[in-house]
């Protein structure tokens, strides 16, 4: 299935989102960025100043923003990824790159990855430690300073919980020990 994605739209400007921002604006040049926030949407005017701002996905629906050639991006806390991604999909978009985790249990994980292949929908989830080299560059460090396997691992997330910046921790303990991170 061919997809002419021609537009970004970026769900969530805090400090993935800008990331996510200026790679979609490079893109595709045509980009929504959707924040509640009124300190987020202002900083997001000056970054991006042919953006189009919004409050809400309701609010590019009033303007006939064109979801069905859109590429987008949920730069959002975790537990509001899968009522995001529901509302893209009944938006008709097909092309989504949702941020770490994809959801806040397995179960609404496990449905979205149901409803994007029952659909097409081109669905990525962007584990950025996992594919940094960060665990194969400590692991070289290890031989190269004959350090042996690692035994312990002492971890700190900052942010909130699990759903934010402890899921790349996890991630990364799981690839480092070689425990279920397929």
């Amino acid at each position: 299935m061919s997809r002419k994605v021609i537009s970004g739209v970026l769900i969530g400007y805090g400090s993935v989102g800008r990331y996510h921002a200026r790679q979609l604006h490079d893109r595709y040049g045509t980009l929504a960025i959707v924040d509640f926030g009124d300190d987020a949407l202002a900083r997001a005017g000056c970054d991006f100043p042919s953006a189009t701002l919004a409050r809400s996905l309701s609010e590019l629906d009033a303007i006939g923003w064109p979801w069905a050639t859109s590429m987008c991006v949920i730069a959002t806390w975790g537990p509001s990824h899968a009522a995001l991604f529901a509302e893209l999909v009944r938006r008709g978009v097909r092309c989504i790159l949702c941020e770490k985790p994809l959801a806040q249990s397995l179960k609404a994980g496990a449905d979205m990855i149901k409803t994007a292949d029952s659909l097409g929908i081109a669905l990525g989830v962007n584990m950025h430690v996992r594919y940094s080299g960060f665990v194969s560059g400590l692991r070289e460090l290890s031989d190269n300073l004959e350090l042996g396997e690692p035994c312990n691992i002492f971890m700190h997330a900052g942010a909130v919980g699990l759903v934010t910046r402890g899921i790349h921790l996890i991630d990364m303990a799981c690839e480092l020990f070689g425990q279920g991170a397929e």
